[in-house]
């Protein structure tokens, strides 16, 4: 008998509340797959019958067999937390034959994608990346966040040029919105979303001129280093791959947005916007629990809000590196006083 996909997202919610003939890793595996994306039902049939069998509380299988049974790319090994990592993070292996499609199950389809945008087509420039090696699944969703921000870049120049005051404001929306997504902000290890906000507040200006330049500046910052990479291998400063070799890796986002570079070099721009990212902070220790993730957080609030960011202290949130949320652990290098505290 076949059953509703809703029948079916009951089933496995109550998965959740684990019984003696139910692993609760294996439960939590398969609940998160009830809920996740649409594009995972199609494989749904693939794991229809052990899941009844689990249902019935007939049959435990250990995690990494549930897992395999839904991608063989997934180990079923999660990450505890650390200062390198979040708790919960599943580890991947980017060598499986079904690597391309555990990856467009994965991609975070609730941000807003401009027209012609295509998570499959990105997931498909991703299997070039991470070859062959054990990858947390939040670094890959985070390379997905970093394609939507260079698509929206690139949408936001066209709506410029086009003069579509309208499109232009939808792209500024959701840039300014970018450095606060999920993934990309728990990677932030210092000066990651602060870049990103600085840029969007250069473009956050009523100089129709100043603005433009600002954007092609990002959009070198972006993508420039394609053509300057065979330049540097020539003169033995880099031993990256050519220009073609890179292209060839990257999906039609990033294309775009190489397109939509004008190609002029605004190194010094880039320079002067990222000047005060250096500046914010008297501590130059970024581990886990140093004062400088207070200043940094202070710092992003400065920027986002010269973004536009309507809401600038949620949207930059609390770092987890902070000190206030590593209290009690040793883990700042920085000096002790006679009291214990960090000075």
């Amino acid at each position: 008998m076949t059953i509703t996909d809703d029948e079916l997202d009951a089933q496995l919610r109550a998965l959740a509340r684990p019984t003696p003939g139910i692993d609760p890793a294996a439960a939590l595996s398969l609940t998160r797959e009830a809920t996740d994306f649409t594009g995972k039902r199609r494989r749904c049939g693939k794991w229809l019958i052990p899941t009844g069998l689990l249902a019935a509380g007939l049959l435990a299988i250990p995690t990494t067999a549930v897992a395999t049974r839904i991608f063989e790319a997934q180990t079923g090994e999660f990450s505890a937390e650390t200062t390198e990592s979040e708790a919960g993070n599943e580890w991947v292996y980017t060598g499986s034959p079904d690597y391309e499609e555990y990856l467009v199950s994965i991609a975070p389809r609730h941000l807003p994608t401009p027209a012609g945008f295509s998570w499959e087509a990105e997931a498909a420039a991703f299997t070039t990346w991470h070859q062959n090696s054990y990858v947390e699944d939040a670094t890959l969703i985070c390379d997905f966040e970093n394609t939507l921000w260079q698509a929206w870049i690139a949408e936001w120049i066209k709506a410029d040029r086009e003069g579509d005051d309208k499109a232009r404001e939808i792209a500024m929306d959701v840039l300014r919105e970018a450095p606060s997504w999920p993934n990309i902000a728990s990677s932030d290890g210092g000066g990651i979303r602060y870049a990103m906000w600085a840029f969007v507040a250069r473009m956050n200006v009523a100089d129709p001129g100043a603005r433009s330049i600002a954007a092609q500046a990002l959009a070198e910052r972006e993508t420039g280093y394609i053509s300057r990479a065979d330049r540097l291998i020539e003169l033995q400063i880099s031993d990256s791959p050519p220009a073609a070799e890179l292209l060839a890796a990257r999906g039609p986002a990033f294309h775009s947005l190489l397109a939509a570079w004008d190609h002029r070099d605004r190194q010094n721009l880039i320079t002067e916007i990222l000047a005060d990212s250096s500046s914010f902070s008297t501590h130059n220790d970024t581990s886990a629990g140093s004062p400088y993730w207070d200043d940094y957080g202070r710092a992003l609030i400065e920027i986002a809000t010269a973004a536009g960011v309507p809401d600038p202290a949620a949207a930059v949130g609390r770092s987890r590196l902070g000190p206030n949320i590593w209290k009690g652990e040793v883990v700042w290098n920085g000096d002790l006083a006679t009291d214990g505290d960090a000075e």
